[in-house]
């Protein structure tokens, strides 16, 4: 299952489930841990309440928004699913976006090889009709360099002007 799924699936999960004692179930446990621990709230403030209303007597508020203030700290988190919801909907929100933006970068780099293709396609065949002049060219200079000093002199010069003719009419 990919990322995105598992994210979605709890996204609903958590939010087809609320009202169901999962805040309570997080505070009886936070209550009978005998260490110090962070509570995440929204802000400071929002954990600091939640502490005092569940009377948390070892834990530490933490907000959300300011999750550096951790650092460094090891101590456990205790996240309540209405929190964890919301996150969950933010990070399904920007998988989404990138795979808009993903879809259309596909759409333009599409767009895109088609075009190089038809300027490929035309140089190609730009370089075919090159090499055909060439190919006749060299017939020419061979059919030339086999003829006599007398068919070079007389015949030679309307041999390359009717050549030259037809390469102007084909350009």
């Amino acid at each position: 299952m990919k990322i995105k799924e598992i994210t979605e699936n709890l996204f609903t999960y958590i939010q087809a489930n609320r009202r169901t004692g999962n805040t309570t179930l997080l505070i009886e446990g936070a209550k009978s841990y005998n260490k110090p621990f962070y509570v995440l709230g929204w802000s400071a403030q929002h954990a600091s309440q939640k502490i005092k209303q569940y009377g948390l007597e070892l834990a530490k508020p933490l907000s959300i928004y300011n999750l550096d203030s951790a650092r460094g700290i090891n101590l456990p988190l205790a996240i309540d699913a209405d929190i964890m919801g919301w996150l969950m909907g933010k990070v399904a929100h920007e998988f989404d976006q990138i795979e808009l933006k993903h879809d259309r970068e596909k759409i333009k780099f599409d767009q895109d090889v088609r075009k190089y293709a038809a300027v490929a396609n035309e140089l190609m065949t730009k370089v075919k009709d090159q090499q055909k002049v060439l190919i006749n060219r060299g017939e020419l200079l061979i059919k030339i360099g086999q003829m006599s000093w007398w068919e070079r002199t007389f015949l030679a010069p309307r041999l390359i002007h009717q050549l030259f003719q037809l390469e102007l009419k084909n350009n």
